[in-house]
């Protein structure tokens, strides 16, 4: 492992010690957690399973102390420094929004690093997370009905699977697939559904490109993808937060996966024969919260564009 992703790896453990820096932390807030860590640079499929498992245990103050200085250790240069500070501002942008609080917390964390390993601290920094979580909570609870808030904290992976199942239970349809595959069908059906009504109006032939999809990579009947695409289009579906959404996909997807869905992402948006900007720039937002980069992007581009027209 490279020494920046190893930088991030306890970045990650560090900001998520932080947050038990009152000795208890709540199931949603893990969720919440995860999402801004999750944007993490450097973070691939193996660094993102050990930080999941490490976010699993309980932390305890000389935990917290010992990976502050395990941090302090680490970082021996002004490059090194800059990666951290950079790297955490990273986190606390991860949905857009900074406050004071959360600034004052970058300049505490690349101030700390300077310091002597004896005078290192969290109070700063565990304050600004959790102010950040609070803010993370608050924007999920805005995108749930109210009979979905005592769901939080299941993560919308299982949200997004209850749903599916109650409404393909109420047409006495039973998918013939795995509990992984039904989520992994639903997040993607989702994603999909989200670049057709980035511009608010869906055309029949984006329905048609994500029935398709579904169908031939789950194999499923033309009823059965009818009725998932029907189901990633539903208000519940597509009020699901794309942090969330994104990173859940991530962890159910492998790196090839993901790539494969970012063409038919393409397919999609060039399915009425015009990419509009607004779903150019949902394309790049996905990708970007999938951590594939401009290049996998480009080729994908280069390879929708090569196939037929995906009418």
């Amino acid at each position: 492992m490279s020494h920046n992703k190893q930088l991030s790896l306890v970045l990650g453990k560090t900001l998520f010690a932080a947050a038990w820096a009152d000795g208890k932390i709540q199931p949603q807030e893990i969720d919440c957690l995860k999402d801004i860590i999750f944007h993490l640079p450097g973070m691939d499929d193996t660094a993102w399973a050990e930080l999941e498992k490490y976010m699993s245990s309980q932390i305890d103050t000389d935990e917290r102390q010992g990976l502050l200085n395990e941090l302090h250790r680490m970082v021996e240069s002004d490059a090194d420094r800059d990666f951290i500070t950079q790297a955490t501002n990273r986190v606390f942008m991860a949905d857009g929004v900074i406050t004071t609080e959360e600034q004052q917390a970058i300049r505490e964390v690349s101030y700390i690093l300077r310091k002597e390993s004896d005078a290192l601290d969290l109070n700063g920094l565990s304050d600004a997370i959790r102010e950040s979580l609070k803010r993370r909570d608050n924007a999920i609870r805005k995108s749930l009905r109210p009979d979905e808030i005592d769901k939080l904290g299941q993560g919308d992976r299982l949200q997004l699977l209850i749903i599916l199942e109650d409404r393909f239970a109420e047409q006495n349809i039973e998918l013939d697939i795995s509990q992984q595959e039904k989520q992994r069908l639903i997040l993607f059906g989702v994603l999909l559904a989200r670049v057709a009504n980035a511009d608010e109006e869906v055309a029949p032939s984006e329905v048609d490109v994500i029935e398709k999809a579904v169908a031939t990579r789950w194999n499923l009947s033309p009823q059965e993808a009818s009725f998932l695409t029907q189901i990633a289009f539903s208000e519940e579906a597509q009020g699901v937060d794309l942090l969330r959404l994104a990173r859940e996909f991530y962890e159910v997807t492998t790196q090839k996966e993901r790539f494969d869905a970012l063409g038919v992402l393409i397919d999609v948006s060039r399915a009425d024969e015009v990419i509009r900007h607004i779903e150019s720039v949902t394309i790049h937002e996905i990708a970007e919260q999938l951590k594939l980069t401009q290049e996998d992007i480009s080729d994908a581009m280069v390879s929708a564009l090569n196939r037929e027209n995906p009418k």
